[in-house]
């Protein structure tokens, strides 16, 4: 998950620099495309005591999971999830969306999700043959 600020407000306004940046990421990855990007521009609210101002909001599906995107214009800002269950390099992904979107600073964070799920098959068969004999007794 990345937090970018004082990135470039005209690419965050932009649904075509959004689009090409999620139709291209997932090569960099090494990751494969299911399906091509899906980008939509929120108008917001025209109220200036309003939180939001608008911005764009995109997602491509990869066999791996997904990579989402929510821009901030007036603010710089952008909220990013690469969404994997392969690993990938990090590092070269941040530094990679920061010069993309021209950010200052970024604020990066991880989870390992599906702690309890079985990544191995001999472990699922384990699983399922146990859950077997359960469901018997």
């Amino acid at each position: 998950m990345l937090d970018l600020y004082g990135g470039s407000k005209k690419k965050l306004d932009s649904i075509s620099f959004v689009y090409g940046f999620l139709d291209e990421l997932p090569a960099f990855l090494s990751m494969h495309k299911i399906a091509p990007p899906t980008v939509y521009y929120w108008k917001g609210s025209d109220d200036p005591k309003a939180m939001d101002h608008g911005g764009v909001s995109g997602i491509v599906l990869i066999a791996e999971s997904h990579v989402s995107i929510h821009t901030f214009p007036d603010r710089g800002y952008a909220s990013i999830d690469i969404f994997s269950c392969n690993d990938f390099d990090m590092n070269g992904a941040a530094q990679l969306i920061m010069d993309k979107f021209e950010a200052k600073t970024c604020e990066r964070s991880t989870t390992m999700r599906g702690k309890h799920f079985p990544r191995d098959a001999t472990k699922v068969e384990q699983i399922a043959v146990m859950q077997r004999k359960r469901a018997s007794i």
